[in-house]
């Protein structure tokens, strides 16, 4: 059985003593089918001289139960179509960007066009091929450092971390023209859509509605005139 490199540090803190032994230890051991498994351990030290020389304890598997977590975790903090995160979890994590110090934030809405028109014309599973393609293409454009959220229908949120508003415009640019020249298997079709985009940049001084609201105005814009494009002004 061998310990997961990141839990190594637990057993160095149960074999000194530097642990509290009256809480049960969870860490990641190695079967000898060669898959890491969830465990929960109580351990109690055996002491000479005032020594731990020796550590025993009763372990149990909590491997089903820490995946069943994980996964309910997942599936609060998801959209269950794009796999990406939601605007409930946006809404979370804001609230931590908004926290950061001296650090621009752009703050990039944008919006499938004629998504109604792919449904109704080639079927809603069409629909959900060209959601999750988005929600992909979205993703690989960014950093791991910025976050990407399903808003709503077909619309979605990009949080840009330490960028400013001409960067924003920039990374939304980036995506609009590599949406607009890819094919999208659809539902057994093959299918070209365009993106239109509102970026903003976060105002700390502002209320998270209001930061949201201000790349949503511009968002209108870009719907209203025309569509295929990205508004910041």
């Amino acid at each position: 059985v061998m310990i997961h490199p990141d839990d190594k540090e637990i057993m160095f803190q149960k074999i000194s003593g530097k642990i509290n032994y009256n809480e049960g230890i969870i860490q990641r051991l190695k079967g000898t089918d060669g898959v890491y498994k969830w465990f929960e351990e109580y351990t109690t030290p055996i002491y000479e001289n005032g020594e731990i020389v020796a550590v025993q304890g009763i372990m149990r598997n909590i491997d089903k139960k820490v995946k069943l977590e994980q996964d309910l975790q997942y599936q609060i903090s998801h959209d269950a179509l794009t796999n990406i995160y939601n605007r409930g979890y946006f809404e979370k994590m804001i609230k931590h960007y908004n926290q950061e110090q001296n650090l621009p934030l752009g703050i990039v809405l944008c919006d499938l066009d004629r998504l109604k028109y792919v449904n109704d014309t080639y079927g809603h599973n069409a629909g959900d091929d060209v959601l999750a393609f988005t929600s992909h293409l979205l993703e690989s454009c960014c950093s791991d450092k910025d976050g990407v959220y399903r808003w709503g229908g077909e619309e979605f949120v990009m949080v840009l971390r330490d960028t400013d508003l001409e960067g924003a415009v920039k990374k939304a640019e980036e995506i609009r023209v590599k949406l607009m020249e890819s094919d999208i298997e659809a539902d057994g079709n093959t299918l070209r859509c365009t993106l239109s985009f509102g970026c903003a940049l976060f105002d700390p001084v502002k209320s998270i509605e209001d930061n949201v609201s201000a790349a949503d105005e511009k968002l209108y814009t870009a719907k209203e005139t025309g569509r295929n494009k990205v508004c910041w002004e």
